[in-house]
């Protein structure tokens, strides 16, 4: 897959007024592009005056030229998350950058079947991998009645980093359906691993209700409540 992706530089204006300040000008934009290893990202310089050679860096601060690439556009086979920038040079004019583009390669999330089931809890969890893959800053499950849930859905946080790791889900309701994906959030956005869904137990009297243990009145009084089925009531 290639994906093309035009740097926002003024080039020729840039380079008028280093003419005249004798300063090399430049502006930075940062733009995170998600991709997975292997893919091939084109990137392009639309308008420029002297020579261009391309760099890379995984920090921003060391730099190193990408041998072979000196025209407007370079194709780049992702091989880990690291910044790309153009430099362009005439003369004994000073260098001028182009904007730094971030590539950023996505981990990939996998999502653990549902065990433990109970009226109001289960447990989950999945596995997160990714040689080169942007760091991942956040990890854990998330759930909805719809389909396709997402973070903005009741979620967990487990962590950080690759590897595996075990999610435990409350504040469920009984003999209801759910469905569940593994999550993994970069600095590059937030990537979700195949939907698993279950059903919790069927419910009984007795227990409490699910994230609303007590109630209060307007006088005050407090009340425990149960659940009987689905519906929560006051005991």
């Amino acid at each position: 897959m290639i994906k093309t992706f035009r740097f926002l530089s003024f080039f020729g204006f840039l380079y008028f007024l280093s003419t005249l300040t004798g300063n090399a000008q430049h502006k930075v934009l940062l733009i995170q592009t998600q991709y997975t290893a292997g893919d091939t990202a084109k990137l392009l310089v639309p308008e420029h005056r002297g020579d261009i050679k391309w760099q890379k860096s995984t920090d921003q601060s060391q730099w190193f030229d990408i041998p072979g690439e000196a025209s407007d556009s370079l194709l780049y086979i992702v091989d880990t998350s690291r910044y790309i920038r153009a430099i362009i040079t005439e003369g004994t004019c000073q260098p001028l950058f182009s904007d730094t583009i971030y590539i950023a390669i996505l981990p990939v999330v996998s999502t653990y079947s549902v065990t433990n089931i109970t009226q109001i809890t289960a447990t989950c969890g999945g596995n997160v991998t990714g040689n080169g893959a942007a760091q991942v800053i956040a990890r854990g499950v998330c759930w909805s009645t719809n389909t396709n849930p997402t973070v903005s859905d009741s979620y967990t946080n487990d962590g950080f980093g690759t590897g595996t790791f075990s999610s435990q889900m409350t504040g469920l309701f009984p003999n209801v359906t759910y469905f569940v994906r593994a999550y993994a959030t970069t600095n590059a956005g937030t990537v979700y691993g195949d939907e698993q869904n279950f059903i919790t137990a069927f419910g009984t009297s007795g227990l409490p209700c699910p994230g609303t243990t007590t109630t209060n009145d307007f006088d005050g009084n407090i009340y425990n409540t149960v659940l009987i089925g689905n519906q929560c009531w006051l005991k």
